[in-house]
């Protein structure tokens, strides 16, 4: 396991499909817009303080990945996110390689979530892309960052 810094070309992008299937969704992803979970902040400052004090409330983990419009059978975005069903729980494993490909010891983040949305955009220079945004599903754990 190799430590220090790395880049996004290490990244690797699994998802079930409906079938329950993990697909390598990773060539068909540009974007993840943010990996983790924040916290509401619950003010509880009192008239004796000199500034706010805060304490973390309930998590979140709002989970959005996009990119160039794919639809190769069993690995393109657009097949296994309008193959999943309607509040269908995914298992999402997000790998973060350390200066190459994603082995024992380096960082992967792991959920199981809904999709609330996808959603496909064009523009008049040409690109297609899409968009989905994936939230916890109800009654499974947290998404946590573990190793591999």
């Amino acid at each position: 396991m190799a430590t220090g810094k790395t880049q996004s070309q290490y990244i690797v992008i699994t998802m079930q499909d409906n079938g329950g299937a993990a697909r390598d969704i990773t060539c068909s992803v540009d974007t993840i817009g943010g990996i983790g979970i924040t916290n509401d902040e619950i003010d509880v400052s009192t008239f004796c303080d000199t500034v706010h004090q805060y304490l973390a409330g309930l998590g979140d983990a709002n989970l959005t990945l996009g990119g160039p419009f794919n639809n190769t059978a069993q690995t393109g975005a657009h097949v296994v996110f309008t193959g999943l069903a309607d509040n269908k729980e995914t298992e999402v494993v997000i790998k973060i390689g350390i200066r190459g490909a994603p082995t024992t010891g380096d960082p992967k983040w792991t959920g199981t979530f809904t999709k609330t949305s996808y959603i496909v955009n064009a523009d008049l220079n040409g690109a297609v892309k899409w968009s989905a945004t994936l939230r916890p599903a109800f009654g499974q754990a947290a998404p946590v960052w573990g190793t591999i």
